[in-house]
């Protein structure tokens, strides 16, 4: 067949695509994370060496899976690959992704509704202040974030010029669309489904959204029964859920790294795959530090995960198939050296101690901001949450994941047994797992991907059993499934327009302006001023009772915060701050009393100015100026001013 100009740029852009691009958003962001962290323990570390090292390994990553590439080329990779049209049918699926991603481009409240209070300062700490890094709620005190998340962000906002929410719903959809590809790759491997099909899109749609499928049958029947409230997700979970878990989109698209985790993870299991398959090359081992690096980093759950789950899933199989006189395949002795002896036994060797080393350093930096916290996860026998949690999540597919494992045990081999006995210890781990916070649920995301791997492997072969003819109830049923998680999808999307209206925020650049909504405004135009004419490592007093979403406004560090869980529980001088806060904002508070309490401050926080937000009806100006306090900024009628409580600091 002659070759067509279209055939060769096809192969280039697929080429690019699949061996540029996509190892190239982990494998940067991986060495960047690294190397920043590295650069942190030698020397302060402004914004402007963050941004300079996101380009620097940008380039660096670039050039080496372009040369890579290039070998491949020259070398005739894919040279049979040709254009054709049914290449794009897997895209169209995907589509129903486009007005949740529009929606979250286009709406600020919709990028910082959850918890952009926490994320958000630490972006601007990081923007304002060299390294280490300091506690949001108490500065002064270690950070206890995983903060190189935020340094990502940081370092986008100089170049961009766009707001952290922003390239945080960037980066996230990113994230999204990539672990799509390695789904869709993982499902080609697997044999349930090939390639330029339309159901291998609709497969990638399943298991991405496999959480919760029974979803839209409680929303139907919260219509049937007048209980439906459009202002919720709840009517989608069954009995015993755990409240975050009514869909996996309501959750990747939000401030956070959960998408990038769900990537590293998805990542993993097909370079597991790939090893057990004996198709495993250096790019895929990279990969497979990269993914747990990255997420050591960025979403810690990711990483246990990817250690315990699927890395003691792939070792658990393998002590099996050494023992069983029956098994079929490589044996795994034999497959571990076919892969050394492959890929060199220096390059591998290379490997291991760069990726020990790099491990290592990020467990001290997993400490260093837990030091303070009560953040350590603990196993306990019986956790009846958790395993109602995980029944409701994945009702459906569990006893297509038993049936699987009995296909599996039938089969003996590597790649039918490594999904589901990943999936029991993911679901086992799950079970006796407590995470900070309640966090276990997190867990479930990556649990959902394996179980409904193994579900649909087990629907392929009752497919191959019983389909006879025009009755085909493994495939109309797999078709059920999909049905199920594209109405979850459209229900997450008008959740979403119904909390949009709520509140209303605006972008100035990479500032946020509150447009409307039930903010009070008694200390908006405080935080504008704030924020605009006050030194970079100022600090704000403000009261704890204040609505989490101003933190986002003023862009400065506050003297102390709600307490929220393990962010401030250790912390011996979070009281005593509180005490202080308190006596500034009272009128009651004697002059001398006020005075010790500022020295104090003073103490604390050396060579930092203190300003604090203060309202007519809380303290008057009266009482202010003989505190010694400057009034900097006079709010309007029944707005709060700006007191510069120690002029001449900073």
């Amino acid at each position: 067949m002659k070759s067509r100009p279209i055939d060769k740029v096809w192969r280039v852009l697929v080429g690019l695509f699949a061996e540029v691009l996509n190892p190239l958003l982990i494998i940067w962001l991986a060495l960047f994370v690294c190397l920043g962290y590295i650069l942190t323990l030698l020397m302060p570390v402004r914004i402007e060496h963050w941004t300079a090292l996101l380009g620097a390994t940008l380039l660096l990553s670039l050039a080496g899976l372009l040369l890579r590439f290039r070998r491949l080329w020259r070398a005739g990779s894919d040279e049979s690959l040709g254009f054709d049209r049914r290449a794009l049918l897997p895209l169209l699926p995907l589509l129903i992704f486009v007005p949740i991603f529009w929606a979250e481009l286009a709406i600020p409240s919709l990028q910082i509704r959850h918890h952009g209070d926490m994320h958000v300062p630490y972006v601007h700490a990081l923007l304002y202040h060299a390294t280490p890094v300091e506690n949001i709620f108490v500065p002064g005190y270690p950070a206890s974030f995983y903060w190189l998340y935020h340094a990502l962000l940081a370092a986008l906002v100089p170049i961009t010029g766009l707001a952290p929410m922003l390239l945080a719903s960037i980066v996230n959809i990113i994230a999204v669309v990539a672990s799509c590809y390695w789904l869709a790759r993982i499902i080609v491997a697997l044999g349930l489904a090939r390639p330029s099909t339309l159901l291998l899109g609709l497969l990638v749609v399943l298991v991405y959204c496999a959480l919760n499928i029974t979803g839209p049958l409680g929303w139907l029947a919260s219509i049937l029964t007048d209980s439906y409230h459009s202002n919720s997700l709840n009517m989608l979970l069954l009995p015993g859920s755990d409240t975050r878990l009514e869909s996996v989109m309501n959750k990747v698209l939000n401030i956070n790294s959960t998408g990038i985790g769900i990537l590293c993870f998805a990542t993993t299991v097909y370079c597991c795959l790939r090893f057990l398959d004996g198709r495993l090359g250096r790019l895929g081992l990279i990969l497979l530090s990269a993914c747990f690096l990255l997420s050591l980093t960025v979403r810690q759950t990711a990483a246990l995960y990817i250690a315990l789950v699927l890395l003691g899933g792939g070792t658990a199989v393998g002590f099996g198939l050494l023992l069983d006189k029956h098994a079929r395949g490589t044996a795994p002795w034999q497959l571990v050296r076919e892969t050394i002896s492959r890929l060199q036994p220096r390059f591998v060797a290379t490997w291991l101690a760069a990726s020990a080393f790099l491990t290592l350093l990020l467990l001290h930096y997993y400490v260093g901001f837990t030091a303070t916290s009560q953040a350590s996860a603990r196993l306990q026998l019986i956790v009846p949450s958790n395993i109602s949690m995980l029944v409701a999540a994945l009702l459906v597919f569990l006893p297509l994941l038993a049936l699987q494992t009995v296909y599996a045990l039938r089969d003996r081999s590597w790649l039918s047994l490594f999904l589901p006995v990943s999936a029991w210890l993911g679901l086992l781990l799950t079970a006796v797992l407590i995470l900070p916070s309640g966090d276990q649920h997190k867990a479930v995301y990556y649990v959902a991907i394996l179980v409904a791997l193994s579900a649909l492997l087990a629907l392929q072969s009752l497919e191959k059993t019983l389909d006879r003819g025009r009755f085909q109830p493994a495939r109309w049923f797999t078709l059920l499934l999909v049905l199920l998680a594209f109405v979850q999808v459209l229900i997450v999307k008008h959740y979403w327009d119904v909390r949009a209206k709520e509140l209303h925020f605006g972008y100035d650049g990479p500032h946020i302006n509150y447009l409307g909504g039930h903010i009070s405004h008694e200390r908006i135009a405080a935080y504008t001023w704030m924020r605009e004419h006050t030194a970079a490592d100022a600090i704000i007093l403000l009261p704890l009772t204040i609505g989490k979403f101003e933190h986002m406004l003023h862009e400065r560090q506050v003297y102390v915060r709600k307490s929220q869980y393990w962010f401030t529980d250790n912390i011996s001088a979070y009281g005593e701050r509180v005490s202080h806060l308190q006596h500034i904002y009272s009128e009651a508070t004697s002059d001398l009393q006020y005075s010790s309490i500022l020295d104090a401050m003073r103490v604390e926080l050396p060579g930092r100015a203190f300003y604090a937000v203060i309202a007519d009806a809380q303290v008057s100006a009266e009482i202010m100026a003989r505190r010694g306090a400057k009034r900097v900024f006079a709010g309007a009628t029944d707005e709060a001013h700006v007191y510069w409580l120690n002029p001449g600091a900073g």
